[in-house]
């Protein structure tokens, strides 16, 4: 029997316990400038929403998606819908953690640690994303060596969210707390193949 569908904050999915993988079959991350600016503009439009209506202390959940996963045997989850949407939120964590660190910028992202989202097959993007963790600018980077398009996701999410200026400590208060996320799993004994 599958297990129900579950509703997330984005901060409750980043730091879920479970591990998600990103298998063979996925695509590569893809997400560019206009599906980054949306993501966030779309967050922004609701937290401004929620600020008109002078709800500062009771902001409605907002729903950006789903998230399709396959319960594995050992307990972990097969992303089966929604990685691009996940794999760029995890990419805004780690950006945001690495913001926490400017004198200018007052974020608590102390509860991020790491990133709980792997890719399977893919060394090139879980290298970067666990360099990127570890604190390390993207500039740094060899392309040769890590994916460019993960690189390139993260250059583009930093430049978006420093163009919030003083309005980035709502945003994150808002992206990570208010936005949910569904999480819902297959049945049990999907083919995965076909």
């Amino acid at each position: 029997m599958s297990e129900a569908i579950s509703s997330y904050s984005v901060r409750g999915l980043l730091t879920d316990t479970t591990r998600y993988l990103i298998p063979m079959y996925q695509r590569n991350y893809a997400w560019g400038e206009g599906e980054i600016k949306q993501l966030i503009q779309d967050v922004r439009d609701m937290l401004d929403k929620q600020q008109k209506q002078h709800n500062s202390d009771n902001k409605s959940h907002y729903y950006i998606g789903t998230l399709i996963v396959f319960k594995r045997s050992d307990g972990s989850f097969e992303v089966i819908d929604g990685q691009q949407r996940f794999t760029t939120l995890t990419l805004m964590a780690i950006c945001l953690r690495r913001l926490m660190n400017y004198p200018s910028h007052c974020l608590d992202m102390s509860w991020y640690d790491k990133p709980n989202l792997d890719f399977e097959s893919r060394k090139k993007s879980s290298d970067t994303f666990e360099k990127l963790s570890q604190g390390l600018a993207p500039e740094k980077l060899d392309k040769s060596e890590y994916n460019c398009d993960v690189i390139t996701g993260f250059v583009l999410i930093e430049k978006e969210l420093l163009l919030l200026g003083n309005q980035l400590t709502d945003f994150c208060d808002y992206l990570f707390n208010y936005v949910q996320i569904a999480r819902v799993p297959v049945p049990d004994k999907t083919d995965l193949n076909h």
